[in-house]
């Protein structure tokens, strides 16, 4: 910590802070051009976009580190040049923060904007022509990009659609499961939850000091739910 007050000022930590944001920017771009297929003759598709990290919540768990400290450049930057510079980097990693479709990411990411706005408030009101651009983009870009959500909300009409034709909601999902696009990532980790309870009091070795590192994968199969 001495180290640190003693030969790291304010601006080498907005040097480092700028650094983060950058590396934030060939990050959204690479997984943008994953979901829009513009890898010219690999011809890779995804659902989601996985960029140099590899899955989509790790992304987006990145991403969103990374964009309040954008903001807050816009909001402190009195050149031009770089405040629209950072302005299109966070037009971009919401971009890619969106395509990620992963529901961790955008609460994390809420979470965060919350937070700074109630912090720097007085900030976002006399930026309030950049905040409104933002959000009309990002509200256009959602909507002609709704990405397995789209598939989601035609699952939810399917549901609607069953329960008002059958007695109970157990024969919605009974029958014709092959009808949804997308599978129910809740029921997902509801089976998973329960499998890990039953081994979790599976036994007293198991309650008290777990199954051992890195040995969830062997284990659970034993309590993995049909």
């Amino acid at each position: 910590m001495q180290f640190c007050k003693k030969y790291i000022g304010k601006s080498e930590w907005e040097k480092f802070f700028k650094i983060i944001v950058l590396s934030a920017l060939p990050v959204s771009l690479y997984g943008i051009l994953q979901y829009f297929n513009l890898f010219g003759n690999f011809n890779l598709e995804y659902d989601r976009i996985t960029s140099t990290l590899g899955q989509p919540n790790w992304l987006a768990a990145f991403l969103s580190m990374t964009l309040p400290f954008t903001v807050n450049f816009i909001l402190g930057e009195n050149n031009k040049f770089f405040k629209y510079f950072f302005l299109a980097t966070l037009i971009i990693t919401l971009c890619a923060i969106w395509l990620t479709f992963s529901i961790s990411g955008y609460l994390g990411l809420l979470a965060g904007l919350i937070y700074f706005v109630i912090k720097e408030y007085r900030e976002f009101i006399k930026q309030k022509f950049l905040v409104v651009f933002v959000v009309i983009f990002m509200g256009v870009f959602t909507i002609f990009n709704p990405g397995i959500f789209g598939q989601r909300i035609g699952d939810v009409f399917t549901d609607f659609y069953k329960i008002i034709s059958e007695s109970t909601v157990n024969k919605v999902y009974a029958q014709e499961p092959d009808t949804y696009n997308v599978s129910d990532s809740g029921r997902i980790r509801q089976n998973v939850w329960n499998g890990t309870l039953n081994l979790i009091f599976s036994s007293p070795k198991n309650f008290f000091f777990g199954t051992g590192p890195e040995t969830f994968a062997y284990e659970f199969q034993f309590f993995r739910p049909a």
